[in-house]
């Protein structure tokens, strides 16, 4: 459940998966951290937070066949003015980390990535895992569009604007939905 009224925290993921959760196919997000994550490696910093979408590193061959064509259109449509976009405020539900592989291919299914990029990801760096969230996400009744800052960029998780920004949204998934897909997954990661 969302508590913040205003919040100027996002989180970078792939436009695609943005794409998957704001559609309701996915409730998941896969971390491991990124390059400038500092030494300490990713942590979950916030439990609310803007969806930021990012377009650079997505790759299909990466990804489940059936989004190749959203990918494709994603792309061809992504913004080229300068701003960042968003669509999506996001509550985290739950956090897991991860250190069996097994649990996360019992996932596939419930994301859009590959075996091949979970095991990607899974095995990179000195210490083998992944962070998964189960996200409660909302449609904002209208896009932000905030001015791109250079500090946005770079393999980072984790963003704060320059203001606080109206959280209010509809859910995109049903209460019963939403609860159905996280059950299923905490049967999986619990």
């Amino acid at each position: 459940m969302k508590i913040l009224e205003k919040n100027s925290k996002a989180f970078k993921e792939w436009a695609i998966v943005v794409d998957a959760l704001g559609k309701g196919r996915q409730i998941l997000i896969f971390r491991k951290g990124g390059i400038h994550e500092g030494i300490g490696g990713f942590e979950v910093e916030e439990r609310e937070f803007f969806l930021f979408p990012t377009y650079e590193h997505q790759n299909k061959e990466e990804l489940i066949p059936e989004v190749h064509p959203r990918l494709e259109e994603i792309i061809t449509h992504q913004p080229k003015d300068g701003q960042a976009h968003l669509n999506f405020y996001a509550s985290i539900q739950a956090v897991y980390k991860i250190t069996d592989i097994d649990r996360l291919y019992e996932l596939e299914g419930h994301h859009v990535w590959t075996r091949s990029l979970v095991e990607e990801r899974f095995n990179w760096g000195k210490e083998k895992g992944l962070f998964v969230f189960a996200l409660r996400v909302f449609r904002l009744p209208e896009e932000i569009i905030t001015p791109y800052q250079q500090e946005y960029g770079g393999c980072k998780s984790w963003l704060s604007f320059q203001q606080s920004y109206s959280t209010e949204g509809t859910p995109v998934l049903s209460n019963p939905a939403f609860h159905e897909k996280l059950r299923a997954v905490q049967r999986i990661l619990q």
